[in-house]
């Protein structure tokens, strides 16, 4: 306090918002007419968006929403007033939150109506009190006029047959038959309403009477036609809808259109004065004594809003933005940069990566790369998108009374054995004696890896066409075999000679068509994969360290493979089938290994040269 200061506590007003679903009428146990989402707490002035979802499945269809609010009471001891209104049938539905309220999301059950007739006659219906041709579905309670007209004067109706299915149509019964023509009937179940004509009886036929001369007539004038007039749709925008929409007749009549099917991605929100909602329209178009003219009205379409919505799991925060949770906008928008959903792990936690649903939606996000996703299709239709952030406890190194100390890192040396010329022969390496293995080192020359004054046994296989001559560098003498001891890094050269032509060629000892290859894996990891293979092919095999563990190297009968010094978590390595092989993976404790997750992979597969 350095100065007179002054401080201001701001509040802003909140509401609570109910968001319910009701059905009518109301569905059997265990059958669900809709749901709606998703109330919770406002601040006043913001803009919610609630969605209702029919059951569609079981034939109900959303109709229309209405608000029931709860203003705040003038005093503590004044019972608050309810005001209910509907709010329309536009779903999903935006509204401004000024005050306490339920939401009311209303669906209505749908049933089929099937029209027939049987004979020579035919069988129509409207809507009772209105002019619209019935359909083939109808909510529940719709009453349905019906008429029934013979073909011709030899045939007249007979009556009706309503059939229910068992429901609660005219009567209540399962099939009923009705004489009254025009017939009136309620929907409350699926309903098939056949019309049923006979032919008329033969009437006795009486004499012709003597037709009397009659002076012909005066012609009156022909009346007047009345004017046509003309009622046309105009879409806005022009891009919503490729169809168009207009009525025809007498002038001073009242025309009505329907608004033209919306573009992909557009869906209709209503007419433009003289007309509203999203019905039919009907204008009186001009007057009967006036001239034909052409009356405009326009249908308003909109983008279809799709909504994402972003969550996440244990460890860590999800966010659209900055701040926000969910965003609701035109459906095929991308949201990047200052708009992208965010992921924000939590202390001792890591992100590994995101998941969308519904797993039809191919542009919402995965792993861990930058989130710019596309929310729905710019043709396609509203919906829900989510995205879900992931995280994972960054494993802590194990406490330092139960962690085994590390073994000591062994003093080895290194062996480079090569062949001339390339391709003369092969070359292999082994602590023991008895079983030296053969490597073909394909580049003519390798590189191998033992501890410190290892007795390491060498032997020369020439190729065919070529015979051994001699050893030269740390090895001498004209032995296909002989010995080093490793006391310091070596290097060894086996020099082979062309062969001399033979005088006839020997019968070569057949070689086994199959070897056993058997893969082992030490404390601190895991390894695969062996079995039996042809001879000669190459089979690689693969080890992966578990936490807080690096992959050491590769063992066998005393060979030790390709060892890392940087602390892979893997190693992968090819295995030529000319032998039975025992493969051990070893793995070393590692420090760095415990701390850090993301350690390298190895970074190239290797082949092992036995």
């Amino acid at each position: 306090m350095d100065a007179d200061k002054s401080v201001a506590a701001i509040f802003t007003r909140v509401y609570d918002v109910r968001v319910v679903a009701k059905t009518f009428p109301p569905p059997p146990s265990g059958v669900n007419g809709g749901s709606a989402l998703v109330g919770g707490t406002f601040i006043h002035g913001s803009i919610a968006t609630f969605n209702a979802y029919p059951n569609t499945t079981a034939g109900y269809r959303f109709k229309h929403w209405r608000q029931t609010t709860r203003p705040i009471p003038a005093s503590p001891v004044t019972s608050p007033t309810r005001a209910d209104r509907v709010l329309g049938n536009a779903n999903p539905l935006r509204l401004e939150i000024t005050e306490d309220q339920t939401v009311t999301a209303y669906f209505v059950k749908q049933y089929n109506l099937d029209l027939e007739s049987e004979g020579s006659g035919t069988a129509g219906c409207t809507v009772k009190d209105t002019l619209l041709a019935c359909a083939e579905v109808h909510d529940h309670g719709t009453e349905i006029t019906l008429t029934a007209t013979p073909d011709s004067d030899a045939h007249e109706f007979s009556h009706w047959t309503v059939s229910t299915g068992g429901g609660s149509g005219v009567g209540g019964a399962a099939e009923t038959e009705y004489t009254t023509n025009p017939l009136t009937i309620t929907l409350g179940a699926d309903t098939t309403v056949t019309a049923v004509f006979t032919a008329k009886a033969t009437p006795t036929p009486t004499p012709t009477p003597t037709p009397t001369p009659t002076p012909t007539p005066t012609p009156e004038p022909e009346p007047t036609p009345t004017p046509q007039c003309t009622l046309s749709v105009v879409v806005n925008p022009s891009v919503a809808s490729s169809g168009s929409a207009s009525a025809t007749g007498d002038c001073g009549s009242s025309l009505t259109v329907s608004a033209p099917q919306a573009a992909s991605g557009y869906e209709f929100t209503g007419w433009s004065t003289p007309c509203s909602g999203k019905g039919s329209c009907s204008v009186t178009v001009g007057t009967s004594t006036g001239s034909p003219q052409t009356t405009t009205v326009t249908a308003n379409y909109a983008r279809q809003q799709c909504t994402l919505t972003v969550s996440a799991g244990t460890g860590g925060t999800a966010t659209i933005g900055a701040t926000a949770t969910s965003w609701t906008g035109d459906c095929g928008t991308r949201l990047s940069g200052t708009s992208a959903p965010r992921a924000t792990a939590n202390s001792s936690y890591y992100f590994t990566g995101w998941t969308s649903s519904p797993s039809s939606w191919t542009t919402g996000c995965s792993g861990t790369d930058a989130c710019t996703p596309t929310v729905g299709s710019a043709t396609g239709t509203a919906g829900t998108y989510r995205l879900t952030a992931g995280f994972a406890r960054r494993v802590a190194p194990p406490p330092p009374p139960t962690v085994p100390p590390p073994p000591p890192t062994p003093v080895t040396r290194t062996l480079t054995t090569s062949v001339s010329p390339s391709g003369g022969g092969l070359v292999s390496a082994s602590t023991s004696a008895a079983t030296g293995q053969t490597a073909d080192f394909l580049g003519g020359f390798r590189r191998w890896t033992f501890n410190n004054g290892d007795t390491v046994y060498l032997r020369a296989r020439p190729n065919q066409g070529y015979v051994f001559n001699q050893w030269a560098g740390n090895a001498s003498g004209t032995s296909a075999t002989t010995t080093v001891v490793m006391n310091a890094n070596k290097s060894v050269t086996a020099i082979f000679a062309l062969a001399p032509t033979p005088t006839r060629t020997p019968t070569p000892t057949p070689l086994p068509t199959t070897y056993t290859l058997t893969v082992l894996a030490g404390t601190g990891g895991t390894a695969c994969c062996g079995g039996t293979f042809a001879s000669g092919k190459i089979v690689w095999v693969t080890a992966r360290a578990t936490a807080g563990y690096c992959f050491w190297r590769w063992a066998q009968t005393g060979i030790r493979g390709t060892t890392d010094y940087y602390c892979p978590a893997s190693s992968r390595i090819g295995v030529r089938m000319n032998a039975n092989w025992e493969l051990t993976a070893e793995f070393k404790w590692h420090v760095r290994a415990a701390g850090h997750p993301e350690r390298r992979p190895y970074p190239r597969p290797h082949q092992l040269p036995w």
